[in-house]
């Protein structure tokens, strides 16, 4: 099935994009509207990629950005899971109907950096529009956010703990002194398969901790087998009580 973007007229009255040079004009209109953008307007779009659909090189790009990301708050990109997001995308939302919806949430699920829906929430001015985004936040957002604070918080008493527990001057089993043992994906799935757990579960895992360089805080991981059982444990828990599974507010403390 094609896929369509369409640029609402609008986009043209915008005071913003009628101050603006061509180049800058060019290359906010193909973020709307190149094969990656999504209905929600956040999407993994790499430097590179976005270099060899407009033809500019990686300098021109990153300035660019900059005037949208840092003098016009119009968007956001996070270089750690390459994800753009435009801020007032949801803006040009025109139809609020049950598709659309479900576009939507499965959109939000997809996003690795889920502190980007909430900074696109801010921006929302159509009442039909923001009620989407609060009922994902109270329902799939919210209850995660809190209950992984809570555990951070657990974390850092272990934490401050362990380190009265330690001599000053005992730095050779410190955690500077110590590597993560970086399992592969292949390794994670077997652990996970033997476990009783699903590829689900074992993607997630591996995507969680791979994007914190296998650590928890300063601690790094050495025995990734014990945690997996903990996060499987921690995410039938929580389909148990028919909360909704967002496995990146998942926290397991290294012992």
């Amino acid at each position: 099935m094609a896929k369509f973007r369409k640029v609402h007229t609008a986009f043209w009255d915008d005071p913003l994009i009628e101050k603006l040079n061509p180049d800058a004009r060019y290359f906010y209109l193909f973020l709307m509207t190149n094969p990656l953008c999504t209905e929600c307007g956040i999407y993994q779009i790499t430097i590179r990629k976005m270099c060899n659909y407009t033809g500019y090189n990686e300098d021109s790009i990153k300035a660019l950005i900059k005037i949208f990301e840092v003098d016009n708050s119009r968007l956001v990109y996070d270089l750690n899971t390459e994800e753009m997001c435009l801020l007032k995308k949801p803006n040009y939302i025109d139809n609020t109907g049950t598709p659309v919806v479900d576009c939507l949430k499965t959109e939000f699920k997809n996003v690795k950096n889920k502190q980007l829906i909430i900074k696109q929430l801010q921006h929302i001015e159509k009442d039909a529009v923001k009620k989407i985004y609060d009922t994902w936040y109270g329902t799939s957002y919210a209850p995660f956010n809190k209950l992984g604070q809570e555990e951070e918080k657990e974390e850092e008493k272990e934490e401050k703990k362990k380190k009265k527990e330690t001599p000053a001057n005992n730095l050779q089993n410190s955690n500077l002194h110590r590597q993560p043992v970086i399992p592969t994906k292949n390794e994670v799935w077997e652990v996970f398969s033997r476990s009783g757990g699903t590829k689900e579960m074992a993607k997630s895992f591996y995507e969680k901790y791979e994007g914190t360089g296998w650590f928890i805080g300063s601690s790094p991981i050495t025995n990734f087998s014990s945690l997996a059982n903990k996060f499987i444990d921690n995410w039938k828990r929580n389909e148990e009580k028919g909360k909704p599974q967002d496995p990146t507010k998942v926290k397991i403390s290294v012992k």
